[in-house]
């Protein structure tokens, strides 16, 4: 059975790595704001991804230095929103991830060692390898995105094939997780698992970091270091209840055969 599976590392780009990035997400926002402007798109809709990359090749030079599978596939995505009459509208910043697929020759990912991962365009980029990537695994595409904080990322997706055995499953070791609007959930067992409330440990801090944001003059060194501050905590914050859910989530899995939680609309 092929199973579809993505692994997720920081990655320490060099000063001319990120400019390199940078660059490509820069070509990507262009062409997708010309693609979602173009007039007389009636006449471009039947017309192939790659064919459009080549007509604003020709009429921009600059898409020369980006990734050329990162532009192929958002034309892709554009594409199939178009088809399928999907609203789109003009991107006002820069757009913050791209993905390319793996190609051969220069245009291949794979991992160099413990700490270094090739991408194309890019070359050998330091990362945080924490997880290894299985030997029998198809690497299939890398996704780099840059987040609020200037960390840099990169996804990788890959096709396992993995042989699956009869599992008994005992039913009397199973749970139920029941929704609570006071709590994060009550059990079966009558046992009820609280929030931990991070973003509340951090509202006093946060409060006052956006009256001093608001006092300084939007662009400026101050505003910039302060709105920085204020996203650091917003990534901090995030990181810890993902953190909490993930090792609460892993606990639950690992202790019983099976759960049940209830298909509950909340409209």
């Amino acid at each position: 059975m092929i199973k579809y599976r993505t692994y997720k590392y920081l990655i320490k780009p060099t000063p001319v790595q990120k400019k390199i990035i940078i660059n490509t997400l820069e070509c990507c926002t262009l062409v997708y704001n010309k693609f979602i402007n173009e007039n007389g798109f009636e006449k471009y809709k039947l017309m192939k991804s790659k064919d459009v990359f080549y007509k604003y090749k020709a009429e921009d030079p600059n898409l020369y230095i980006a990734d050329p599978s990162a532009i192929m596939n958002l034309l892709f995505i554009l594409q199939d929103n178009r088809i399928n009459r999907q609203e789109a509208k003009p991107k006002k910043g820069l757009i913050k991830s791209y993905t390319t697929s793996n190609l051969n020759g220069r245009q291949g990912i794979y991992i160099i060692d413990d700490n270094r991962i090739y991408l194309p365009k890019i070359g050998g980029i330091e990362a945080v390898i924490h997880r290894k990537i299985p030997e029998n695994a198809n690497i299939q595409k890398a996704t780099i995105t840059i987040d609020n904080v200037k960390s840099y990322y990169v996804c990788i997706s890959v096709a396992l094939e993995i042989k699956e055995g009869n599992r008994n499953i005992d039913i009397n070791n199973s749970i139920g997780l029941d929704y609570s609007s006071k709590h994060l959930y009550v059990d079966s067992n009558g046992v009820v698992c609280n929030n931990k409330h991070y973003y509340k440990q951090q509202e006093d801090r946060i409060s006052k970091l956006k009256s001093q944001l608001q006092r300084c003059e939007r662009g400026s060194n101050n505003y910039n270091k302060l709105k920085y501050k204020i996203e650091k905590i917003y990534k901090r914050v995030s990181n810890q209840r993902y953190d909490y859910l993930h090792k609460l989530s892993t606990e639950l899995a690992n202790k019983y055969d099976a759960i049940f939680v209830e298909d509950l609309d909340m409209r």
